[in-house]
């Protein structure tokens, strides 16, 4: 039987959250010359957990046996229109492909809804591409739902007639206040 934990990430974990990182975006595209240098990524990976990041910016990884196996970064929202502040907004999620559907997801989300509400965070938000049913529907069944917001993205440099649309997506973390209180 496999220890399956979540812990805040440390700059040591950075190897395994771009080994877990490259996995699943092969995965996803077809010519890897699309993906950011290995560099890029790990330069941005260095200045989030260096300890030189904003209140709120936390990641935390998933591990099986002490392998980091996924991980979550998320941040104070920069959404205005978010008509409860304040909001924290899960910026990424993701699992090694070798170790979806194994609860992982779930553990990094409850523990990143747990530090937004130490934090006095009272909204959780996370964007999801229009395509990823996957996405929506686990992140619905953790909660969240759509508040009617999109947003379009760049086209990919691969297909320039396709527009990628994002939703997004909200939990409410606030304590509730019982009735007469």
């Amino acid at each position: 039987m496999s220890a399956d934990f979540v812990r805040p990430a440390v700059q040591s974990d950075i190897g395994s959250i771009l080994t877990c990182t490259y996995a699943q975006w092969r995965m996803r595209v077809t010519d890897e010359s699309y993906l950011p240098p290995l560099a890029t990524v790990e330069e941005g990976w260095q200045h989030v957990l260096g300890g030189t990041t904003q209140r709120g910016v936390s990641a935390f990884v998933a591990t099986t046996d002490n392998q980091v196996v996924g991980w979550l970064l998320m941040a104070p929202s920069t959404d205005a229109d978010i008509e409860q502040l304040p909001a924290i907004e899960i910026l990424d999620l993701l699992v090694h492909p070798e170790h979806h559907r194994k609860g992982h997801g779930s553990r990094l989300i409850h523990a990143a809804v747990d530090a937004a509400r130490r934090q006095g965070f009272a909204v959780v938000s996370t964007w999801c591409l229009q395509i990823n049913e996957h996405l929506r529907e686990f992140l619905s069944g953790q909660g969240f739902g759509p508040d009617g917001a999109f947003r379009d993205l760049a086209p990919p440099l691969h297909d320039a007639d396709m527009v990628p649309r994002e939703f997004r997506l909200l939990s409410n973390i606030a304590p509730e206040v019982a009735d007469g209180a």
